[in-house]
């Protein structure tokens, strides 16, 4: 996919498409991390909830764990 930059005021636009930014779960306003990683510019929405979404993508029933038996109360736990 191709995109023109433009110049603006002291710095470039580029204008991503809907399917760009529908396809990387960006919400309208949200703000972003702007990084380069290996001379690529990468883009990475704030905020917890963004991450918090992409890991739970992750989660298939291929990948999940069973449950952890961590033992009984050793102290004061609530119960």
């Amino acid at each position: 996919m191709k995109a023109k930059m433009k110049l603006a005021g002291g710095g470039a636009t580029v204008t991503l498409p809907a399917s760009v930014i529908s396809a990387a779960g960006f919400r309208p306003g949200a703000e972003v991390e702007i990084h380069v990683e290996n001379g690529r510019v990468a883009l990475t929405q704030r905020g917890s909830d963004a991450l918090l979404d992409r890991l739970l993508e992750g989660i298939t029933p291929a990948n999940i764990h069973r449950e952890v038996d961590t033992g009984g109360p050793l102290g004061n736990e609530a119960l």
